[in-house]
């Protein structure tokens, strides 16, 4: 981008920017919510009655992006909880998954306030396909098999 040479350039540059901060919010808040969701329908689908679900609202700043209200999720079974807890849409990359290298586009952390997994969401043929960051190295795609593990060993 050019330095402006006027007060209209400098606010046309202004205006384009924050045009395409909001749209990558959008875009970013769009993803979280769709996880959120799903998530929440793995719990009551297979957990039933026991799990409990509770909003968080998380408020996160993002260079490039501003600061933003998600509502993160605190899941409950007895006296066990983990949180759900979005930490940003810019995450340096990029990670290794089975099916090659993938751009990371997104973090949230499943966590039981001292371990925690990452969830690293990808953006592939215009689709979100979120992953877990793995021991070795390699990123295994979420399913709600794979979370529900998850939540078993943060419980445990």
């Amino acid at each position: 981008m050019s330095t402006p040479r006027t007060f209209r350039e400098w606010a046309e540059q202004k205006a384009a920017t924050e045009g395409e901060q909001a749209r990558r919010l959008d875009e970013w808040t769009a993803a979280y919510d769709r996880l959120r969701d799903d998530i929440t329908r793995w719990m009551r689908d297979d957990g039933g009655e026991a799990v409990k679900i509770d909003p968080v609202p998380a408020t996160l700043g993002e260079r490039g992006i501003g600061t933003y209200v998600l509502t993160g999720l605190r899941i409950r079974i007895g006296d066990h909880s983990v949180n759900v807890s979005p930490v940003g849409r810019n995450v340096a990359g990029p990670i290794g998954t089975r099916d090659g290298s993938q751009q990371p586009e997104g973090l949230v952390y499943v966590t039981d306030g001292s371990r925690k997994y990452p969830l690293i969401r990808t953006v592939q043929d215009g689709r979100d396909v979120w992953y877990v960051a793995g021991e070795e190295g390699v990123a295994e795609r979420l399913t709600s098999h794979l979370f529900e593990k998850i939540l078993m060993d943060l419980m445990s």
